[in-house]
């Protein structure tokens, strides 16, 4: 079987979890005997080139990166340009690599899928990883499954944005962002119609599935993320790890809330913070004000492999997000490499932890937080034990069990 994957980014431009996984899954088809090739933007890499057996297309884009891990404004991908000039970059590797699916990971790419599925008669497949084909801020769906309207989009998702996450505030500013806003709601209308279009459309998490249904895009298949770690050379280290953005949605304001009595109360843990993004000035400004400094340590944004040896070798992880999480895969990674869970009870998270099996789930609150870290420190052991008893079935669950599901979907399609 040849399957054409369309990413928004690939190695060594990857972003984080959507990337990797996606990474995952191609190896775990190649090894059963299929072709995967990924076709993602240029940023200024080798044009192809194969890597571990996953081969790797590269097609224009105007914007180069210095910096692997360097932002692009979201305009760049979500534009009518865009979604003319990759589905023309689509077709024409579609019908000259003869793929028999076109699987788009990201929503920048699926009107590309489905219109050059419609126009090549090739089955298409979406996975869907976030909720921007519902709503591009997205702020409406941390209370309610339904998406806002067009009023509370500007009035309460636009607001929400501004306040909390533009650093630089002034007329001109709003201005721009609230031009920016508009265009990607407009955007994400004609993402949503195409996406119904796609033959099959994939869910990471129950809760994914539950809040595209509730907005009208329905019959989607759950499939957990492919995620495959090693877990060998470990080094225990008396550490409790955040890893994600510095952002409101990821919960480092809820962490911060809790880290000065945590650090009391745990006086020989060393907390570790990797990431980076839009509050990384407030967070080192909040451990200098409160004397956590040599207490808690900012790593900054690390590589993917640097990133697992700090979990591998940690004692717990904490993910506190107050969005509803799709299913993160820092999640899934810390525990497939051994390392208990502290999260909050948002989006598919407790579909991964298992509470007081794998870790802790706790509420969205400072209070339920700081005792769910404190009680998963306590029996960190038995966490970890019980980790250990289940391994092979988890990595049964988040590799094979997953490419199964994917062989299975892409397999019907071709009947």
């Amino acid at each position: 079987m040849k399957i054409l994957f369309l990413l928004k980014f690939y190695q060594p431009f990857d972003r984080g979890g959507s990337e990797w996984s996606t990474h995952d899954l191609a190896k775990l088809l190649i090894k059963e005997g299929h072709e995967v090739t990924i076709l993602t933007p240029n940023y200024g890499s080798k044009k192809e080139e194969i890597v571990k057996n996953i081969k790797i297309i590269r097609f224009y884009f105007p914007i180069k990166l210095k910096n692997p891990k360097q932002k692009i404004a979201p305009y760049w991908t979500s534009n009518i340009f865009w979604y003319i000039y990759t589905t023309i970059i689509c077709s024409y590797f579609k019908i000259k690599g003869n793929y028999e699916i076109i699987h788009a990971h990201n929503n920048e790419f699926i009107p590309a899928a489905a219109i050059t599925g419609l126009i090549t008669r090739t089955p298409t497949v979406a996975t869907f990883r976030d909720y921007q084909a519902l709503c591009p801020l997205g702020f409406c769906l941390w209370k309610s499954d339904k998406a806002c309207t067009i009023f509370a989009y500007f009035n309460k998702d636009y607001k929400f944005f501004y306040n909390n996450y533009v650093e630089s505030k002034n007329p001109i500013n709003c201005l721009v962002y609230l031009i920016a806003v508009f265009r990607a709601r407009l955007s994400s209308y004609f993402v949503k119609y195409l996406a119904n279009k796609i033959n099959k459309k994939i869910a990471v998490s129950n809760k994914v599935k539950k809040i595209f249904h509730a907005n009208g895009i329905k019959d989607l298949k759950v499939i957990y993320n492919s995620v495959t770690v090693d877990n060998s050379l470990k080094r225990p280290e008396n550490t409790i790890l955040y890893v994600g953005k510095f952002s409101p949605g990821k919960g480092i304001n809820l962490l911060l809330e809790v880290l000065p009595k945590l650090t009391a109360q745990l006086p020989s843990v060393t907390f570790v913070l990797i990431g980076s993004g839009y509050l990384e000035s407030k967070v080192k400004e909040f451990l200098k004000t409160n004397n956590l400094i040599h207490r808690v340590k900012i790593t900054g944004q690390l590589p993917h492999a640097e990133t697992l040896q700090h979990v591998k070798n940690a004692q717990l992880v904490i993910v506190p997000s107050i969005w509803p999480e799709p299913l993160p895969r820092s999640v899934i990674e810390a525990i497939l490499l051994g390392v208990p869970v502290v999260a909050t009870n948002s989006g598919g998270i407790n579909e991964v932890v298992n509470s007081n099996r794998y870790g802790i789930i706790s509420k969205i609150d400072p209070r339920s937080l700081y005792l769910s870290v404190l009680k998963a420190y306590k029996i960190r052991s038995k966490l970890k034990s019980n980790i250990e008893k289940d391994i092979n079935s988890l990595k049964y669950l988040y590799s094979q069990q997953a490419v199964n599901s994917y062989m299975s979907v892409y397999k019907n399609l071709l009947k």
